[in-house]
């Protein structure tokens, strides 16, 4: 198992993993601030009334 490039391979899968790792981590914290953030702005939106598709536009 200990052959003679086992620390060099080890460490680069530790090294992989932890930045595969880290990369996730990243999405899902940025992925809930940005839901919350889109949330909030949807919350200050004015509702719109919503335009009688019969009736003209004033001109």
């Amino acid at each position: 198992m200990t052959g003679d490039y086992f620390g060099y391979i080890f460490s680069a899968y530790a090294l992989s993993a932890l930045v595969l790792s880290a990369l996730g981590l990243w999405l899902v914290v940025d992925s809930r601030q940005v839901s919350k953030r889109l949330a909030l702005q949807e919350r200050a939106l004015v509702p719109r009334r919503r335009r009688n598709v019969a009736e003209k536009p004033a001109e």
